[in-house]
């Protein structure tokens, strides 16, 4: 290669994140991820790690218009608190509860051996988990009955439109507590149907920890 092609500078980043507030977007990208990975490409593990051991897959959704993006990671596991135990589990004294920084999520989880804790699946939390995904692909006008990768292959090529809404994140309001130097962390709480004014037919995305668990 006879020239250098690869010697500019860089710049700032011309991609803004969506503010809180309503908006008309479309699925611009969705990446299979973890909880344990800062990025979205698997590279780059969190500084600090939640207390149990496995990992929580995730669908990380990216929502997009002229003004900017924002993605959210949403959970296709959900896992049982301790609240949901029965009596006799409780008693059993088989499960310790545990929690991410920041968060109370109060988990329900089996030490496998010594400091490796497991969390439980929940088969209803996990349906809840799935539904909001196919809420997301109804209010773009996703045909139900596809898989979920296929629909949302179908949703980014067609442009589907939908709308948003986004606000600070309860994990955020509460790590500034801790911090008052502490970025802001936003995020997609609820979705809706796209109409033209963004006042929308709306879906409220359950609030979440920031591994975006249940």
């Amino acid at each position: 290669m006879s020239k250098d092609y690869f010697s500019f500078e860089t710049s700032a980043s011309s991609t803004s994140t969506l503010d809180a507030g309503k908006h008309n977007v479309r699925i611009v990208l969705a990446q299979q991820t973890t909880d344990r990975f800062a990025d979205l490409g698997g590279i780059t593990k969190k500084e600090v790690l939640p207390p149990w051991n496995d990992e929580t897959p995730q669908l990380a959704i990216t929502f997009g218009n002229n003004e900017g993006v924002i993605t959210r990671r949403y959970s296709v596991l959900g896992y049982k608190t301790m609240a949901d135990l029965t009596d006799e589990e409780i008693a059993s004294g088989e499960y310790t509860a545990k929690s991410s920084q920041y968060g109370d999520e109060n988990y329900a989880c089996v030490e496998k051996k010594e400091g490796v804790f497991v969390r439980v699946i929940s088969k209803p939390k996990t349906e809840r988990a799935r539904q909001m995904i196919s809420d997301i692909l109804a209010h773009a006008g996703v045909e139900p009955g596809q898989g979920v990768m296929d629909a949302i292959k179908s949703a980014i090529a067609d442009k589907k439109q939908l709308s948003i809404t986004v606000e600070e994140t309860a994990y955020s309001i509460k790590r500034k507590e801790a911090n008052a130097d502490a970025r802001s962390i936003f995020d997609v709480v609820r979705t809706g149907k796209y109409t033209a004014d963004a006042v929308v037919e709306e879906a409220e995305v359950i609030e979440d920890d920031e591994e975006g668990d249940f």
